[in-house]
């Protein structure tokens, strides 16, 4: 994510590429570009690039919606979509800022605290910042 860019990586069983929309309070305007490379038989990765007409707003949350041409695949990211919102959460969403200060890194799979997976620290970081709606980590 930059000031005005963002990049959302997808897989899917089907070549049809997804269609990204923007929304911050309201629609953002701007152009996204598609590219799909077929991974095996059965696996698609498509880099869904949006460049914003206008700068995102300092540490606004933005919200994303993916679009599939194909009924079947829409209803069936919508399921799939469910299981990944928190409570609190209505859509997939992200926030840029020139001055990131909560930086989460390290490997995912050896905690620095007392927990088998540090993931799953992450996964209760972020549940708690959509029920308090703040203290989002920046990256």
């Amino acid at each position: 994510v930059t000031s005005t860019e963002c990049h959302i990586w997808v897989v899917t069983s089907n070549a049809d590429s997804p269609t990204l929309n923007l929304s911050a309070n309201e629609v953002v305007s701007g152009s996204c570009q598609r590219e799909t490379v077929r991974v095996g038989k059965y696996a698609f990765i498509h880099l869904l690039s949006f460049t914003s007409s206008e700068p995102f707003e300092d540490t606004a949350r933005i919200g994303y919606s993916l679009s599939f041409s194909d009924d079947a695949q829409q209803a069936s990211w919508e399921d799939e979509q469910r299981g990944l919102l928190y409570d609190g959460q209505s859509s997939l969403c992200f926030h840029y800022t020139e001055t990131p200060e909560t930086i989460l890194h390290g490997s995912c799979r050896k905690p620095h605290f007392h927990s088998d997976d540090a993931l799953a620290q992450v996964d209760v970081l972020h549940k708690n910042a959509f029920k308090k709606q703040n203290d989002f980590p920046d990256l």
